[in-house]
């Protein structure tokens, strides 16, 4: 017997932070101004960029848990070098993705601490 949790139990940060990153301010060339970004938004993005970098983190481990574990039946050709490969890219690029949320995080929290430590010396 499964039990799921309530729809609105369930944290996406992936889509929370998708959602907060057109309320980015941005300068004249186009560029993420994070200094003049509002400090509610720098304080959702902060959460939801951790969030996701924690995430990833757990999901790759367990992904390299069940490669590893399904050793035998990637030697024997069970399970098909192809799908092994895509993995391999797919664990590639969720490892930038955890590092860039862990970045865009840092970030963030650097232009929180400047933003209210301007506000504080005003």
């Amino acid at each position: 017997m499964s039990h799921r949790l309530p729809k609105e139990c369930v944290i996406r940060p992936l889509r929370d932070l998708l959602h907060l990153l057109p309320q980015l301010q941005t300068d004249k060339a186009g560029q993420v101004d994070l200094a003049h970004t509002p400090l509610p938004v720098l304080s959702e993005l902060i959460e939801h960029a951790e969030d996701c970098s924690s995430t990833l983190h757990r999901g790759i481990s367990a992904i390299g848990s069940l490669l590893a574990h399904a050793a035998i039946e990637i030697e024997d050709g069970t399970i098909g070098s192809d799908s092994v490969e895509a993995l391999g890219w797919l664990l590639a690029e969720l490892g930038d993705y955890g590092a860039a949320c862990f970045m865009l995080a840092a970030q963030c929290r650097k232009a929180k601490a400047a933003n209210t430590t301007n506000k504080e010396g005003k």
